[in-house]
């Protein structure tokens, strides 16, 4: 379940043209993170999921 989530995260990530990096400052996470995130090794909480996809949608 962790690696279709965090594939699923990496593909929306990249279907907005963001990297990593840009993805962290936007959401408040790290780089790090984000990187465990996508390749199946964090679990990350509905809220984490909500916040980054809400932070990232906000462009400044």
């Amino acid at each position: 379940m962790r690696k279709l989530v965090g594939d699923n995260c990496a593909r929306i990530r990249k279907l907005e043209g963001l990297t990593q990096e840009q993805l962290a400052e936007k959401s408040g996470l790290t780089q790090q993170y984000l990187s465990d995130l996508e390749r199946g090794k964090r679990n990350p909480t509905i809220v984490t999921i909500y916040e980054m996809r809400w932070r990232s949608a906000c462009r400044t």
